[in-house]
């Protein structure tokens, strides 16, 4: 059941994809949420049927990123994404292309940073209550990649098949390009706001 704090989020609006509910955020970008429990396959299977498919990370991270109507809506919760495990273990940001980098050290904002775990099978996301994100004493992130836990998750997240992400830079059909690339800062760093301005 979607909570007060949801509804002031995020706005829901009528929907044509059976049971899933649109929610639009600040960016007016519209994703697909179903309040049910379901697994893997599970989540899958109701996408499908619905004319849905799943997000990949690239695509959700950016949106909530930049969208933090739709983040707030999603604050505590998670749910499964289209890809397998990554691989890969620490703390990330995403950069413009979708592309995760190693903060290492680096100061980063907690609403930018990623914990990765070293998932191996199914791959879900979880966006970080603030409690949990704004813990002051231990290192703390807004996003996690992790594990699905072959367990059920408390919501099934889409975007219409045949639809790519309105940001042309996190379009499903750049997937595959994206996926299981790592780019270190001492590699190639992120610009400064300010820096890719002026390109």
């Amino acid at each position: 059941m979607e909570t007060s704090t949801q509804r002031k989020a995020g706005t829901v609006l009528g929907s044509r994809y059976g049971e899933f509910e649109p929610i639009s955020g600040t960016t007016g970008v519209k994703i697909y949420v179903l309040n049910q429990e379901a697994d893997h396959a599970t989540s899958m299977d109701l996408l499908q049927k619905a004319g849905l498919r799943p997000y990949t990370y690239q695509e959700i991270i950016l949106l909530l990123m930049k969208d933090e109507g739709l983040k707030n809506s999603l604050k505590g919760k998670w749910f499964y994404l289209a890809e397998l495990g990554i691989g890969i273990d620490g703390l990330y940001t995403m950069d413009e292309n979708g592309v995760l980098v190693n903060i290492r050290k680096k100061k980063i904002p907690v609403e930018e940073k990623i914990r990765v775990w070293p998932a191996k099978s199914l791959l879900s996301l979880v966006v970080n209550s603030d409690d949990v994100a704004n813990d002051s004493w231990d290192d703390s992130w807004r996003f996690e990649l992790a594990d699905g836990r072959s367990c059920a998750a408390p919501m099934v997240i889409g975007t219409p098949i045949g639809r790519e992400a309105t940001d042309p830079k996190a379009a499903g059909s750049q997937a595959e390009n994206w996926c299981r690339q790592e780019r270190t800062e001492t590699k190639e760093p992120l610009l400064d706001k300010k820096d890719a301005s002026s390109l």
